[in-house]
């Protein structure tokens, strides 16, 4: 909040504090990814059946949020890339996850690679 309202006043003096983004995409990704990497096959193993029967009824539902999402985005004219977007990578990677392949996602619409 203080960095906040310093650089509210900083702008209200017309000065103007730029950040470089070049970096931004590639470590949001890779910060997310790394929240994964805590997990092994050991951790699995531990909690038996029931993680085994959760494990699957994410993948289950992972197949279904992609599914949907190509189907629906196929149906509404938009491309199948966009339905990924608002399928799992944003379902259950999150919202940074999305922000981090939105813009790649944008450059392939855009570029017509995607049909």
């Amino acid at each position: 909040m203080v960095v906040a309202l310093g650089l509210l006043a900083l702008r209200t003096l017309d000065f103007e504090i730029r950040f470089d983004t070049s970096l931004q995409t590639p470590l949001m990704l890779a910060f997310f990814a790394t929240i994964g990497l805590s997990a092994d096959f050991a951790s699995l193993k531990k909690g038996g059946r029931v993680v085994g029967g959760f494990l699957l009824a994410v993948v289950g539902l992972l197949v279904i949020q992609n599914a949907m999402g190509i189907g629906l985005a196929t149906a509404l004219g938009l491309d199948p890339l966009m339905g990924l977007l608002t399928g799992s990578i944003t379902l259950a990677g999150g919202h940074g996850t999305g922000a981090a392949w939105g813009g790649d996602v944008q450059r392939e619409v855009r570029s017509g690679v995607c049909l």
